[in-house]
């Protein structure tokens, strides 16, 4: 007669093990917490850009406008905020993958630190960022509105922003608040 492997104390051990294991999993699987719903993902995209702005610090009143774009599965977001005190009341923007702030308008080409003018969702799931132009050195916000803008597109992937589109004004236009563009009032 053969004699079993485990004896009928260690085969109770064990199941008794999995079993643990197995409930475990399937408790943790139930209580995971639930995703945010939209709604309350767009305040906190909207919050964290207000944080990121420096004009928006202390209780300033500033105002927000968000692009949400999903291509691949992917959701982009881009928060534009616009501060009071923010030459001739352009701009900056935030953008997110999802949940996540990935980059900056300063940290992208053409390195504006406030001088978006306006977003909209491209094709593809992009975000287009419309960047207001200084003709020149010195130029009053009333030249800056009159002048064409500079359109950029930008695309999520990999959890990395990227410019896919635009090109920079050539001298002696600037893209308003990259390098050392700055305006009059006026």
């Amino acid at each position: 007669m053969a004699r079993p492997l485990l004896g009928p104390r260690t085969t109770t051990l064990l199941l008794g093990a999995g079993a643990i294991v197995v409930a475990t999993l399937v408790v943790g699987a139930l209580h995971r917490a639930p995703a945010p719903s939209p709604h309350a993902q767009a305040l906190a995209d909207r919050e964290s850009a207000l944080r990121g702005d420096p004009l928006c610090r202390g209780g300033v009143a500033c105002s927000t406008s968000t692009v949400r774009t999903t291509a691949l599965g992917a959701t982009f977001v881009a928060v534009e905020v616009r501060a009071p005190a923010a030459a001739c009341g352009l701009g900056r923007v935030a953008f997110f993958d999802a949940r996540r702030l990935v980059a900056t308008s300063a940290a992208l080409e053409p390195h504006s630190h406030a001088g978006v003018a306006g977003l909209r969702a491209g094709p593809g799931g992009t975000v287009v960022l419309d960047y207001a132009v200084a003709p020149g050195p010195g130029a009053t916000c009333a030249a800056v509105r009159d002048a064409p803008r500079a359109a950029f597109t930008y695309a999520l992937q990999g959890g990395t922003v990227l410019v896919v589109a635009g090109r920079a004004p050539g001298a002696p236009a600037r893209v308003v608040g990259s390098g050392g563009a700055r305006v009059a009032a006026g």
